[in-house]
């Protein structure tokens, strides 16, 4: 083969891979700069997944809801002893509060009647410690005043109990109490109670 044969056939293999070269980097480029679309099945299935999560949480919200009633202004119903530690006697009160609406009544409670004769049912130095509504059932915890200060005698335990019970039964989402002391079944020698149940709704003591 000739010289000029040779220079020839070099010089037409080294443009077909200059050529071959250019062509792969462009393919690169373009494949580079092309998105790649998820699968179908892939965002179907995320979207169900999301969707599932926010249906939880929606569901989570009212159950919640359901069990705390809003803060705000509200007419009440409360009950306080007669004077013979006989019946209870109704009180409507407007009450505003920041915070639950059931727990505040007790509050309210424990401050004492407006009207006269009626007489408070709950020693003045109790305090709500904890409260807290699960499946309609309120839990009052009054901290370990609920043992040293709890009245003694039938007719004072009852009027004590029944005040709260029937007030906070008056709410729509409440069916029973339970009470606490310090988070642990109140220890009361000699009660008339037992404090390791809940306690539903008394109408006959409650005075027209």
């Amino acid at each position: 083969m000739t010289i000029s044969r040779r220079v020839k056939l070099w010089t037409i293999l080294g443009v077909v891979a200059v050529f071959l070269l250019g062509g792969a980097s462009v393919l690169g480029w373009y494949v580079g700069q092309t998105p790649i679309k998820p699968d179908h099945d892939e965002i179907s299935s995320t979207k169900n997944k999301d969707t599932a999560k926010s249906d939880q949480e929606s569901s989570n919200e009212e159950d919640s809801d359901s069990d705390q009633p809003e803060a705000g202004p509200a007419s009440v119903t409360l009950y306080f002893s007669d004077s013979q530690a006989e019946y209870l006697l109704s009180e409507t009160r407007d009450i505003s509060t920041s915070h639950q609406i059931a727990r505040t009544v007790v509050e309210e409670l424990i401050s004492g009647p407006v009207e006269g004769n009626h007489y408070a049912a709950i020693p003045e130095q109790m305090l709500v410690t904890d409260f807290f509504i699960e499946n309609g059932q309120a839990t009052v915890d009054f901290g370990q005043a609920m043992n040293a200060l709890y009245p003694r005698g039938r007719a004072a335990e009852m009027m004590f109990v029944y005040s709260i019970v029937n007030t906070l039964t008056e709410l729509s989402n409440i069916d029973s109490v339970r009470f606490l002391a310090g988070g642990e079944v109140p220890n009361i020698n000699g009660s008339s109670y037992d404090f390791s149940r809940s306690f539903e709704r008394y109408e006959d003591i409650i005075k027209e």
